[in-house]
């Protein structure tokens, strides 16, 4: 998201809440052209399951790098998105399935709100947070496939990064499709603490299932939401949030060198630069298949004057404490961490 993008969001947006920014918005801004010979030719596989809108999000400046599996179970979005999907990828394929954790039909329900559809219900409990469009327009029967059955018979490559977003049967997708997993180093996943969907699984219930298939939680961003009864200032819930796996730092040090470049590229992507460095600083043969890899690592200066600079902005830190401890709160009823880009 380029300085322009920003203002743009920033100017067309009364509340801050309103704008739609990457979870990673600090670590977006990054030229790719030194890797861009060998992501044109091992470019990043991702399937994208619940692709409403074709947004890449987090992996945008990425975008002509990589092979896009894109699944929606509303037939007519993917209709729309076959239609109008952008020319930026390096491949673009669409896919107007219901991916889910079996084979055979499923009752689909559509909401007011289209992004809210699921296979489940809404849950009683929910009601109480007024989430606007939370409720079943009408529901249809789709045949329900697995990620499994998808890449044996149509999609052929490996899986690099899976992207799951279909409220509430993201679990079910996981455990469903161990093979798919098994392929992936990242899963980007939208978990819920509160049943939002009736019978849902939460996010210790994919924490425990990704841990067990080798995955580590990186990073969580949180979405927060206040009882339409109370209107004042209150904290919220946590109620869903995003949630970022990776492949163990041992497991995936036996990735094939071009899949361990491709992981460290990605790594970078979502601002994970620690891990990313311990990849790359563990095996010489990706340095020597990749050497522009070096210039994206800023390690801290030990020189008088990067002493100073880090002390300044430890001093800058405490303003900004202190002016967002006079704020207290967004004055909302719901809150992100995506609006407040402090890691």
């Amino acid at each position: 998201m380029n300085t322009r993008q920003l203002a743009r969001e920033l100017l067309s947006h009364v509340s801050l809440y309103g704008c739609a920014f990457p979870y990673n918005l600090n670590w977006l801004g990054r030229d790719w052209s030194p890797l861009g010979w060998f992501l044109n030719e091992h470019p990043l596989n991702v399937v994208d399951v619940g692709a409403r809108g074709a947004s890449l999000g987090e992996l945008q400046p990425l975008q002509k790098f990589i092979n896009y599996f894109a699944f929606d179970a509303d037939s007519a979005e993917a209709s729309r998105l076959e239609s109008e999907h952008d020319q930026g990828f390096k491949s673009f394929r669409i896919f107007p399935y219901f991916v889910g954790g079996r084979e055979g039909a499923v009752t689909f329900h559509l909401f007011d709100t289209p992004a809210c559809s699921s296979a489940l219900s809404p849950s009683p409990r929910s009601m109480q947070f007024a989430i606007p469009g939370f409720s079943v327009k009408r529901s249809v029967e789709v045949e329900s496939k697995t990620l499994d059955s998808i890449l044996e018979t149509q999609l052929g490559e490996n899986i690099d990064i899976i992207k799951l977003d279909t409220q509430g049967t993201e679990f079910e997708i996981l455990e469903g499709s161990p093979e798919s997993l098994s392929k992936a180093f990242l899963v980007e996943v939208e978990v819920e603490f509160f049943e939002l969907y009736e019978g849902q699984k939460l996010f210790a219930d994919i924490c425990q299932l990704m841990r067990e298939r080798g995955f580590d939680l990186l990073y969580l961003n949180r979405e927060f939401i206040g009882r339409a009864i109370y209107r004042g200032k209150t904290r919220g819930q946590l109620i869903f949030g995003d949630a970022l796996f990776g492949r163990r730092d041992d497991l995936a040090s036996s990735l094939p060198v071009e899949r361990k470049i491709k992981y460290i590229v990605a790594l970078i992507q979502y601002g994970h630069l620690d891990f990313a460095y311990k990849l790359y600083s563990e095996d010489e043969a990706v340095l020597a298949l990749a050497p522009g890899i070096s210039q994206f690592f800023e390690l801290y200066g030990t020189s008088s004057w990067g002493k100073f600079k880090r002390f300044a902005s430890m001093q800058l830190d405490k303003i900004i404490f202190l002016l967002l401890h006079a704020r207290r709160t967004n004055h909302r009823g719901c809150d992100s961490d995506r609006n407040w880009p402090i890691r």
